[in-house]
């Protein structure tokens, strides 16, 4: 859905930031005529399979440095692709419908997992479907056509056997999924407030963990499989909340003057938003929580005068935690910034960009971090980055703006263990594309 940066909205009271500060604005959709259709079957014909390391390579349109990139689609419009261990998933069109496809790298086979009709948005976004493990979830049409109700959905990656999950009638802004467990905000069924399911027991009924005042109260619930935390409405602030689901029971995590909002989970740690006034101006900070001790820590307090906003990226395998830094020195910039938590350290991820700065959720795994990014010289061609946080610590162009045809805009950068995959808008549509960083298998 969009223009490819986070929405950031400086200076803003959290109660305000809903699921769209996690969400993308819309996507222009490409009217594909007869004749660039047959051009795009001409393609993909041309493109040959190869092995590589034992494993299935096709649809072949691309090398960049030894490295092969795959056209895993050939849909007329392809979004948002999930890499997984040995596959892709990922929101595509066929014949005007929209619909939930896996493709094994290995074999190659292409599965529909669910969709169709009026099940998913016309665009889609991180928080319209999302991917972890064995599981993809995402929810349907009608949150767009009527904001009145909307039904989440999953399919089991390993089956490919679409479910439901039985709710009331609501407005569920989005979803979010570690191992198998599900979290959502509730915001207009009779029932309002933060709920979670095990998608491991579909049949089991959604607990709800924290019930909302009113419909006008907002939540970002994220879970890593063993607990869930969310915002809640204390007085005029915001506090953090966790739900330990093996214990069924709730701690506080902050419960400071100041307002608390919009958590990450990375492996020991909880890292989240702490924002206070000082008269009219806003004072950002980003805090760090351990799930094993309860300590709390201040990651960048304050953030520096020319940082107009933060925003932590939810990368539950990354080493670190990823922060899209919004900036004015001169002129506008984004930039790519990680905290090493044994050295007490910000450092940088990427350098300034002055252009676009495009990232996604699940854009980090271990120490690497994928995202692309343009120059104001060359608003086309967006380079695919990479950064491996070492010795180096220097980003380097994984694949190059003008690698092929000229492509307008490339989305959706994401990496797991070893494997890549991105999308990019070219002449004629949206196209999912992949490729392994390198030979054998990466570890966290």
């Amino acid at each position: 859905m969009q223009s490819f940066f986070l929405l950031i909205i400086p200076h803003v009271d959290p109660e305000e930031l809903t699921g769209a500060s996690r969400v993308w604005q819309k996507e222009r959709r490409i009217t594909i005529n007869a004749y660039k259709k047959i051009a795009v079957l001409m393609v993909v014909a041309l493109c040959l399979p190869i092995y590589f390391g034992g494993t299935a390579r096709f649809g072949v349109c691309g090398e960049h440095d030894g490295e092969i990139q795959i056209a895993v689609s050939a849909d007329e419009n392809s979004y948002t692709p999930f890499p997984l261990d040995g596959k892709v998933v990922w929101i595509g069109s066929e014949n005007g419908q929209s619909k939930v496809f896996c493709m094994d790298l290995e074999t190659g086979e292409k599965r529909q997992l669910g969709g169709g009709g009026d099940q998913l948005p016309s665009f889609s976004t991180d928080n319209f479907i999302y991917a972890s493990e064995n599981y993809v979830v995402w929810l349907d049409q009608q949150l767009m056509q009527t904001k009145k109700k909307n039904s989440i959905w999953f399919a089991d990656i390993r089956a490919g056997e679409q479910k439901i999950i039985d709710l009331p009638a609501g407005y569920r802004a989005y979803v979010n999924v570690s191992g198998g467990i599900a979290t959502w905000p509730d915001y207009m069924s009779k029932d309002l407030g933060v709920y979670f399911c095990d998608l491991n027991h579909p049949g089991e009924k959604p607990k709800r963990i924290h019930k909302f005042k009113n419909s006008l109260q907002r939540a970002c619930p994220v879970t890593n499989g063993k607990v869930v935390v969310y915002e809640v409405r204390n007085s005029s602030n915001l506090d953090l909340m966790m739900y330990d689901i093996e214990k069924d029971k709730v701690v506080p995590i902050d419960e400071g003057p100041d307002h608390q909002y919009l958590a990450v989970i990375q492996g020991d740690f909880v890292y989240y938003q702490e924002q206070s006034y000082q008269g009219d101006r806003a004072i950002n900070r980003i805090k760090g929580y351990n799930l094993v001790t309860g300590e709390k820590f201040y990651v960048m307090n304050p953030a520096p005068d020319e940082v107009m906003s933060i925003d932590l990226i939810n990368c539950p395998d990354s080493n670190f935690p990823v922060m899209l830094v919004s900036g004015f020195s001169k002129k506008r910039y984004t930039q790519l910034l990680g905290f090493d938590q044994a050295k007490n350290d910000v450092f940088e991820i990427s350098e300034k960009v002055f252009g676009r700065l495009n990232i996604a959720g699940c854009c980090a795994y271990g120490d690497n971090v994928v995202w692309t990014q343009n120059t104001l010289e060359n608003p086309e061609d967006f380079d695919l980055m990479l950064f491996g946080y070492g010795e180096d610590k220097m980003p380097e162009v994984l694949v190059p703006g003008t690698r092929r045809i000229k492509a307008e805009v490339r989305r959706w950068a994401r990496i797991y263990k070893n494997l890549v995959t991105w999308a990019e808008l070219d002449e004629f549509d949206w196209d999912i594309y992949a490729t392994q960083i390198k030979k054998g298998e990466q570890t966290k």
